[in-house]
């Protein structure tokens, strides 16, 4: 059984900042769980601690990885009736659990079956949407359809501009190269 750093606090023998300082240096093993919380087995919690104080309200975040149960020690001798009143306990809190569990899945299954009709309702008005608005699509088509013609030959215009400046440079480049390569006579005479 996995509990939270703060129900750990209530089980051990020690401070809340002897638990801190010990978890700190290592002395007990932690993990994150699934939600992303610090948990401790109680296990660890034993075998560093000793005895723990079981007559504590655990809350709902307990997690148990095991049917199996911690038992408390036997320090008395009549360890049937303490385990027994024990047990009972635990099968009160896994029944508050189960409760809790059973009613927030048949919240979850209202709301999903809920979305899933707004969803179903949702998309048959779109689709009768389509249908009468049918024609309003075919202009917002064609307008589109204009706009990307245009862009086109904006484009293709702008490429023969290019082209015709790349031509305009390359005949200049070799105008000037040819005037390079005169000589100095050949420059003043023509």
């Amino acid at each position: 059984m996995e509990v939270t750093m703060k129900e750990a606090e209530k089980l051990v023998p020690v401070s809340r900042t002897t638990l801190y300082n010990d978890k700190k240096a290592g002395t007990f093993s932690v993990k994150k769980n699934a939600k992303g919380r610090t948990v401790i087995d109680v296990a660890e919690l034993q075998r560093v601690y000793g005895d723990l104080n079981t007559n504590i309200k655990q809350s709902s975040s307990v997690q148990s990885d095991k049917p199996e149960l911690s038992k408390p020690a036997n320090t008395d001798g009549s360890s049937t009736a303490i385990e027994i009143k024990y047990l009972k306990e635990k099968v009160r809190q896994i029944e508050e659990q189960s409760t809790d569990t059973i009613e927030t899945l048949k919240d979850a299954l209202k709301r999903s079956q809920d979305g899933h009709n707004t969803l179903e309702t949702r998309l048959l008005e779109d689709q009768r949407t389509k249908e009468s608005g049918a024609g309003e699509w075919e202009k917002s088509l064609k307008i589109l359809e204009q706009r990307i013609a245009n862009q086109e030959a904006k484009e293709k215009e702008h490429q023969e501009r290019e082209e015709k400046l790349l031509k305009q440079a390359r005949h200049f480049k070799k105008a000037l190269q040819e005037e390079k390569n005169k000589g100095f006579f050949q420059k003043l005479f023509g």
